[in-house]
């Protein structure tokens, strides 16, 4: 059985990532906290739903877009990375990657989670908004030209610094000794 989950805004949708619906009441005053800008207060109800219904990659995903905003970008990027593995197509995980993007400043990034997002908007809001992002973001990204021309990181580095060490990688360290 498909269970219901609670969107965005507030009403039930279903939804085969999570196993029961959340308390709507607590879901959506966490999402309004965040709307308005009060991220820190939206915080602990949204921790507190993620652990009440850990298998539940939008509500995560919510709260990965809260930490990104409060920045703490290395929670923020676990949780939304995770949500997204195990949802590659909810709306909510595409939008939360989109802003984990966005927000850095990493527009031309932000804009294929949209593409997706638009492809898997629930309602006409939803839409909407995921456009505007999505124009937002294409306007910011036109002066990136260097994105285009450098190299791209290997699959294996994470943001920030923080990279699995693989082969891969250990080979990067020995060419790059070997060059200087």
């Amino acid at each position: 059985m498909i269970a219901q989950r609670v969107d965005a805004g507030g009403g039930a949708t279903a939804s085969p990532h999570s196993p029961a619906p959340p308390p709507a009441d607590a879901w959506k005053r966490a999402h309004h906290l965040l709307v308005i800008g009060e991220v820190a207060q939206a915080i602990p109800l949204m921790e507190r739903v993620t652990a009440e219904y850990p298998s539940w990659a939008g509500a995560r995903a919510g709260l990965g877009v809260a930490y990104t905003r409060m920045g703490r970008i290395h929670e923020a990027q676990d949780l939304i990375e995770g949500a997204l593995a195990e949802a590659p197509t909810d709306f909510s995980c595409r939008m939360a990657q989109a802003e984990f993007f966005a927000r850095l400043g990493f527009y031309d990034k932000s804009i294929p989670h949209l593409d997706v997002a638009l492809e898997h908007a629930p309602g006409d809001p939803e839409y909407r908004a995921a456009f505007e992002m999505r124009r937002f973001c294409v306007d910011k990204s036109k002066g990136l030209f260097y994105r285009q021309t450098a190299s791209p990181w290997p699959s294996s580095w994470r943001l920030f610094g923080r990279r699995k060490q693989t082969t891969e990688t250990a080979s990067v360290a020995v060419l790059e000794k070997d060059i200087a």
